[in-house]
């Protein structure tokens, strides 16, 4: 009995540790637009009704921005019917003026994060080639990937473990 109240307390601080001390050290946001989202950002960006029409239906599209500590890795892929694109791109991250910076000294690109949803500013950025690829994501807002929950299943495993439960 006296293993069970253990275990129960146990879970209950480690509910509010992880909560208490969870930042956003590590942390990934990904975007993966409906069909719809996606017809209405070609409509946005020019495409005709029949274009739009056609393509929406072949298109998929993925970003997914892992921060970790003061790095950070942008993954980008397409598919337009069958020709599939892939981009990676390195940055390191200035949290306190929300930047991500690029190699390139004209890569800056500001962010921000409201609760669990990330946006990227990529009207500033002035590297062209980079701006040309992140046109994807122009008013895209990335939603945060929850971890919490896998770490603390992985805490109370551990705990019954050497509680013997």
């Amino acid at each position: 009995m006296l293993k069970r109240i253990l275990f129960f307390l146990f879970l209950i601080a480690s509910v509010f540790t992880l909560g208490a001390c969870s930042t956003n050290e590590n942390t990934s946001y990904v975007y993966h637009p409906s069909k719809t989202e996606l017809a209405k950002w070609m409509k946005a960006e020019g495409a005709d009704q029949e274009t739009t029409d056609f393509l929406a239906n072949r298109m998929d599209l993925k970003a997914t921005l892992t921060f970790n500590d003061h790095h950070a890795k942008l993954t980008l892929s397409t598919k337009v019917v069958d020709e599939t694109n892939h981009w990676d791109y390195e940055f390191t991250v200035d949290r306190e003026k929300q930047i991500l910076k690029s190699s390139s000294p004209s890569s800056r690109i500001p962010y921000r994060i409201n609760g669990d949803e990330l946006t990227l500013d990529i009207s500033k950025n002035t590297d062209e080639s980079l701006q040309s690829t992140l046109v994807y994501l122009k008013n895209a807002t990335l939603s945060e990937v929850n971890r919490k929950v896998e770490d603390i299943f992985i805490l109370d495993l551990l705990l019954a473990s050497l509680l013997g439960i």
